[in-house]
């Protein structure tokens, strides 16, 4: 039941700190009282029985019940001792579980690229080079060539109208800058049209033609998913897409 409660404060953000020392200690406290409530209960069947055939207890019954109370005495006593050398052990560790602590939430902190090689679709893909898949616009590969089906491959969409391409981080993140790489050797029109959000959150849009495009986000916004919208009838197509942010973080931390 306590367990239980836990996993129900977990999940609404409202858990104390975890304790592992007094989980032991509680563990261990929980086996020695069902161990002394099972010997209660022999102990009380034996009486019934007795007093359902007009008899006491034998001398073997009695010897058998002397023997349980002995062997829940050093259970206990062995109980007892591990608690204590998990104490100690947990308090010699204490130091150095504090400074990994500090040392993920320094790396939770620090701005850095989250989006290459992450997973990513798009509503359509256009069929040139046996198909401009929205892989390409994470997969690190960002040049000043123009060959979009060789060294520099490029994603593209099929040009349909209402194009979509997704990025997913993986986890929620929270964003700080996205930059989209247009294409070098035409159409850097293309673009112009687009949205850029963070889930459900307005980054910017896409107003004009030119090489790299940088959208700075302001404020707490936390995402898991940057996602480009061209409502326009056009294609939309990246050589790159970088999302650069911290994180990850949990739902009760945002």
């Amino acid at each position: 039941k306590q367990w239980y409660q836990r996993r129900v404060a977990i999940t609404a953000g409202e858990a104390p700190p975890y304790d592992p020392t007094s989980v032991a200690v509680q563990l261990s406290e929980l086996r020695t009282q069902m161990r002394e409530e099972s010997l209660a209960l022999r102990e009380e069947m034996y009486s019934m029985l007795g007093s359902m055939f007009g008899v006491a207890a034998d001398n073997s019954q009695v010897e058998a019940v002397n023997q349980l109370v002995e062997e829940v005495k050093r259970y206990k006593e062995m109980t007892l001792a591990q608690t204590q050398a998990c104490t100690e052990m947990l308090q010699a560790q204490a130091p150095k579980l504090e400074r990994l602590e500090n040392m993920m939430e320094v790396a939770r902190a620090e701005v850095r690229l989250i989006s290459q090689h992450k997973l990513t679709w798009q509503n359509t893909t256009h069929s040139a080079a046996g198909g401009l898949q929205s892989d390409y616009a994470v997969d690190g590969v960002y040049t000043l060539s123009g060959a979009y089906e060789g060294v520099n491959p490029i994603q593209s969409t099929g040009g349909q109208g209402n194009e979509v391409l997704i990025v997913d981080l993986g986890a929620l993140f929270k964003i700080h800058t996205v930059k989209a790489w247009n294409r070098l050797d035409c159409c850097q029109d293309r673009p112009i049209g687009a949205y850029v959000y963070a889930d459900e959150f307005l980054i910017g849009g896409f107003n004009e033609a030119k090489n790299l495009y940088t959208f700075v986000v302001n404020g707490e916004v936390y995402a898991q998913k940057i996602i480009f919208k061209q409502p326009l009838n056009k294609q939309m197509n990246f050589i790159e897409v970088q999302v650069f942010g911290s994180g990850p973080f949990g739902e009760h931390e945002v």
